[in-house]
Protein backbone atom coordinates (compact mmCIF):
# COMPACT_ATOMS: atom_id res chain seq x y z
CA UNK A 1 0.00 0.00 0.00
CA UNK A 2 3.05 2.46 1.35
CA UNK A 3 4.34 2.06 -2.68
CA UNK A 4 0.88 2.99 -4.07
CA UNK A 5 1.55 6.33 -1.95
CA UNK A 6 4.59 7.01 -2.79
CA UNK A 7 3.81 6.83 -6.68
CA UNK A 8 0.81 9.57 -5.98
CA UNK A 9 3.16 12.06 -3.83
CA UNK A 10 7.00 10.57 -5.59
CA UNK A 11 8.43 14.13 -3.65
CA UNK A 12 7.67 12.78 -0.66
CA UNK A 13 10.56 12.21 2.02
CA UNK A 14 8.07 11.18 4.44
CA UNK A 15 6.40 7.95 2.95
CA UNK A 16 9.88 6.34 1.92
CA UNK A 17 11.40 6.51 5.55
CA UNK A 18 7.59 5.11 6.91
CA UNK A 19 8.50 2.38 4.55
CA UNK A 20 12.18 1.88 5.47
CA UNK A 21 10.93 1.77 9.29
CA UNK A 22 8.35 -0.71 8.81
CA UNK A 23 10.69 -2.71 7.20
CA UNK A 24 13.15 -2.04 10.15
CA UNK A 25 10.53 -3.68 12.10
CA UNK A 26 10.25 -6.73 10.06
CA UNK A 27 13.95 -7.54 9.90
CA UNK A 28 14.72 -6.51 6.33
CA UNK A 29 17.30 -3.94 7.13
CA UNK A 30 18.69 -4.41 3.21
CA UNK A 31 15.62 -3.23 2.33
CA UNK A 32 15.13 -0.34 4.43
CA UNK A 33 18.79 0.72 3.41
CA UNK A 34 17.80 0.60 -0.14
CA UNK A 35 14.98 2.75 0.56
CA UNK A 36 16.81 5.54 2.71
CA UNK A 37 19.89 5.34 0.86
CA UNK A 38 18.83 7.72 -2.27
CA UNK A 39 17.20 9.99 0.19
CA UNK A 40 20.50 11.29 1.24
CA UNK A 41 20.86 12.98 -2.59
CA UNK A 42 17.48 13.98 -2.25
CA UNK A 43 17.85 15.70 0.79
CA UNK A 44 19.09 19.32 1.66
CA UNK A 45 22.41 18.94 3.29
CA UNK A 46 21.71 19.62 7.66
CA UNK A 47 18.23 17.66 7.60
CA UNK A 48 19.45 14.18 7.16
CA UNK A 49 20.24 13.11 10.69
CA UNK A 50 17.15 10.62 11.02
CA UNK A 51 17.99 9.37 7.51
CA UNK A 52 21.59 8.58 8.52
CA UNK A 53 21.04 7.26 12.28
CA UNK A 54 18.06 4.92 10.48
CA UNK A 55 20.64 3.73 8.21
CA UNK A 56 23.15 3.62 11.32
CA UNK A 57 21.00 1.05 12.84
CA UNK A 58 20.25 -1.04 9.27
CA UNK A 59 24.22 -1.22 9.09
CA UNK A 60 24.30 -2.36 12.81
CA UNK A 61 21.97 -5.22 12.30
CA UNK A 62 24.09 -5.89 9.02
CA UNK A 63 26.95 -5.87 11.16
CA UNK A 64 28.59 -3.71 8.73
CA UNK A 65 30.06 -1.54 11.77
CA UNK A 66 32.18 0.63 8.98
CA UNK A 67 29.01 2.24 7.59
CA UNK A 68 27.32 2.00 11.28
CA UNK A 69 30.23 4.53 12.17
CA UNK A 70 29.97 6.86 9.00
CA UNK A 71 26.54 7.57 9.21
CA UNK A 72 27.08 8.00 13.33
CA UNK A 73 29.28 10.58 12.64
CA UNK A 74 27.29 11.85 9.98
CA UNK A 75 24.48 11.76 12.16
CA UNK A 76 26.34 13.22 15.47
CA UNK A 77 27.23 16.17 12.55
CA UNK A 78 23.77 17.42 12.99
CA UNK A 79 22.86 16.89 16.46
CA UNK A 80 26.27 16.87 18.38
CA UNK A 81 24.79 16.52 21.50
CA UNK A 82 22.36 13.44 21.29
CA UNK A 83 23.19 11.12 24.36
CA UNK A 84 21.91 8.61 22.81
CA UNK A 85 23.64 8.29 19.93
CA UNK A 86 26.95 9.30 22.13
Amino acid sequence: KLDQYRTQAPQSRRLPILQARTHMLLEQYQEAIDLLNPLLDQTNEGNTRWIHYYLAVSYDELENFEETEAHLQAYLKEEPNDPDVL
